[in-house]
């Protein structure tokens, strides 16, 4: 990867590093709120600086860690089994994951940190998330039974659209109008719904009858509005990768463009973004055939909260940064082997970064880590 345009350099900062306490609900540490929303939710109080916050998904939650290589002991299991970041939506600043087999999290800025907040999802413990968006400024994951692994014939969730408050972070089942045409009632499993290029939200049903499945497939101009049928044709061309030439904003695009691999192999990045209700795929390659290595994105285009930025971040933890003055590359903290970054976000100045151990279609420990981000006025040559 060419880092050969970078203009300054990346320092990850801050003053030590704390994971504190949750607050009372009356604490005045706590900015701006001295009844503090959804306080018996409030998991812990974080404060990143100059050396990364680790985290492990835990079967009570986020376990601190020093490092993955410190993780507990996980067996691997195929991944829409295992416990792992499937989704992040990001709301201004606030950033929510969505974890599968175990529920929400949010992280939300206050107490001079981030608030990490967290609430189970009844019935996901048995259940795969399948899609995670924003349903206007509402956080929300679709579920489906996965029987890829093992034998066909489980029943469908009986709540399947899941949300969490963004006033008391509580976690919650919703209707979803668009999936109204394939009931759960009538025995029809959401495997996808995505946002596509067409404009539409498109989602593949399946109705399971022992070895037999049916399946439709419908679109819908908005999730308010009930789905008409459509075909596989059209759920295919209308979810595949953007372009990094078409509809991608400038500043990730030039990112894209710069980190170019050698030998002709293309980047997919996986974007996260405020600016969009979904995560987007933009393919780097010309053709749709070129092998595509995936990454993680972030872009947020400066109106909510905090200045424009992009960001690219390579599985190894090697990764680009634009504020809009330039390209910057930075280092995250390597990884064993078998290790992988999967996601990326910021609030703020605060980097998130999602992290798997990984075996094939397998899957062992995984979790998360933040850490502060400044630029500093100095030149480099990667």
């Amino acid at each position: 990867m060419s880092l050969a345009i970078c203009s300054a350099v990346i320092c990850l900062v801050g003053c030590g590093r704390e994971v504190l306490p949750v607050p009372s609900p009356t604490e005045e540490a706590v900015e701006g709120s001295p009844e503090l929303p959804g306080a018996e939710r409030l998991f812990a109080l974080l404060r990143p600086g100059s050396g990364p916050l680790w985290f492990e998904f835990g079967e009570t939650g986020p376990v601190q860690i020093t490092s993955p290589d410190k993780a507990a002991l996980t067996d691997f299991v195929p991944w829409p089994y295992a416990r792992h970041l499937a989704g992040i939506t990001a709301l201004g600043d606030r950033l929510f994951l969505a974890v599968n087999r175990e529920g929400f999290l949010a992280l939300v800025p206050g107490g001079g940190g981030l608030l990490l907040y967290r609430d189970r999802a009844p019935d996901w413990e048995r259940y795969t998330v399948a899609s995670v968006l924003g349903w206007g400024e509402i956080p929300a994951a679709l579920i489906y039974g996965d029987d890829f692994f093992v034998q066909a014939g489980g029943e469908p969730p009986e709540r399947r659209f899941w949300c969490m408050d963004t006033l008391d972070y509580r976690v919650e089942a919703l209707e979803l109008p668009a999936l109204a045409p394939a009931s759960g009632a009538d025995g029809w499993d959401i495997e996808a719904l995505r946002w596509g290029r067409d404009g539409y939200w498109h989602y593949r049903a399946v109705q399971r009858n022992g070895d037999r499945s049916e399946i439709r497939y419908f679109r819908s101009p908005g999730l308010d509005t009930p789905g008409e049928l459509s075909s596989a044709g059209l759920f295919r061309d209308a979810t595949e990768p953007y372009n990094n030439r078409e509809d991608c904003p400038p500043l990730l695009a030039e990112l894209l463009n710069a980190a170019a691999l050698p030998g002709g192999k293309g980047l997919l990045a996986a974007l996260v973004s405020p600016d969009f209700p979904a995560m987007r795929y933009y393919s780097a390659g010309d053709n749709a055939g070129d092998e595509l290595e995936e990454i993680a994105a972030f872009y947020r285009s400066g109106d909510n909260l905090a200045g424009t930025l992009a960001a690219i971040l390579f599985p190894n933890g090697r990764g680009l940064l634009d504020r809009g003055d330039g390209a910057v590359g930075f280092s995250l903290p390597a990884l064993s082997e078998g290790f992988a970054y999967t996601r990326l976000a910021f609030s703020g100045d605060v980097l998130l970064a999602a992290w798997e151990e990984q075996q094939d279609w397998n899957l062992g420990a995984a979790g998360f880590m933040i850490i502060t981000m400044e630029e500093k006025d100095a030149k480099t040559g990667n």
